[in-house]
């Protein structure tokens, strides 16, 4: 399956530093202390499903979604994350985002008129772009009706979004360029020609994104690692990676620090952009998701195993110790934080 993260809900969490013991927030909410896990599930198998890690527990409560609605989320879980206080869900195969409320998790809204959902992107209060795989468009979404507007002509699969310096710049997996998309007009006026098949992308500033691309697929082009700079509209920075294949660019919020997998989780210089380190060791993992909680600096990594099996989640602290684990669904692909 193709991978790719989206928002978070902003609640603030405190860590010590001296143990690493989370601290519980004054009057926490139901889910102040949960993190909702998605699991994508097989292709055309139609098990994809939610579930939530209680970190103060280390409990793993599986579906969810099913135990709140009844009926199952769908087929293929692709991304997720909070847009006015509720929980939205992609689900690709099936062509609908699920709109849950974010407490009880109940089924509130569900939109239609996709073609292949990748992710979505809340731009205002009361729009939200939403990319695709096979639909050669950008769609414009109103979150007060529920329902695509219009659509943004786009040639190949949209799929990443950052919202830089007032702009949104969207990554194409089909084509080797980064686009620029006025959000006042909702009209690309520009593109930056970067590597062919880029996987993932983070905002470094308003001014400056990195983005990773991996090649051609089926090709022995190398992975590569590009630093825009949008104001000059050019490459500022790069980084060949001669030896590892890998995915999930990362940047800590806290930190500014940039990290990738590749069995395991690979540190990258925010200056100077150079290979530093493999700072955690996962030999023969697949490490389908990667998130990194910002309020905690805990990284959340997934191993897929063989797409079949529940995928194995590792959690470690910001010193890089291993100090959680647990099985959670089929392709797990994303965690949300709150």
């Amino acid at each position: 399956m193709r991978a790719i993260v989206f928002c978070l809900l902003a609640v603030a969490l405190l860590t010590s530093c001296e143990d690493d013991e989370p601290i519980i927030p004054p009057n926490p909410t139901s889910t102040s202390h949960k993190v909702v896990v998605l699991n994508e599930g097989g292709f055309q198998r139609g098990n994809a499903s939610l579930g939530l890690y209680d970190f103060l527990e280390n409990t793993y409560e599986s579906e969810v979604f099913k135990a709140s609605n009844q009926i199952p989320l769908g087929d293929v879980l692709n991304s997720g994350g909070y847009v006015n206080g509720d929980l939205w869900l992609v689900v690709n195969s099936s062509g609908v985002i699920r709109v849950l409320d974010s407490t009880t998790l109940e089924l509130k809204h569900t939109i239609t008129g996709f073609n292949s959902p990748r992710y979505v992107y809340p731009i205002s209060a009361n729009k939200a772009y939403v990319t695709d795989l096979y639909a050669d468009q950008v769609y414009v979404l109103d979150t007060r009706n529920m329902r695509v507007v219009r659509d943004i002509k786009f040639n190949g699969w949209s799929e990443h979004i950052e919202l830089c310096g007032g702009d949104a710049w969207i990554s194409n997996r089909d084509q080797p360029f980064l686009y620029q998309l006025d959000i006042s007009i909702d009209e690309i006026i520009d593109s930056i020609r970067i590597g062919n098949n880029p996987n993932s992308m983070a905002k470094i500033s308003e001014t400056k994104v990195a983005v990773l691309c991996e090649g051609l697929l089926g090709s022995n082009e190398k992975t590569r690692l590009y630093v825009i700079d949008l104001n000059q509209k050019v490459i500022s920075d790069s980084l060949v990676f001669d030896e590892l294949k890998p995915t999930n660019l990362r940047v800590d919020a806290s930190t500014g620090n940039l990290y990738v997998t590749d069995e395991g989780v690979h540190y990258i210089d925010p200056i100077n952009y150079d290979y530093q380190e493999k700072v955690i060791e996962l030999p023969k993992t697949v490490n389908y998701a990667f998130d990194i909680d910002g309020s905690t600096g805990r990284f959340y990594i997934s191993d897929a195993k063989d797409y079949l099996k529940q995928s194995a989640v590792y959690i470690y602290d910001r010193n890089f110790r291993k100090v959680a684990e647990f099985d959670a669904g089929v392709i797990t692909k994303q965690f949300i934080f709150p």
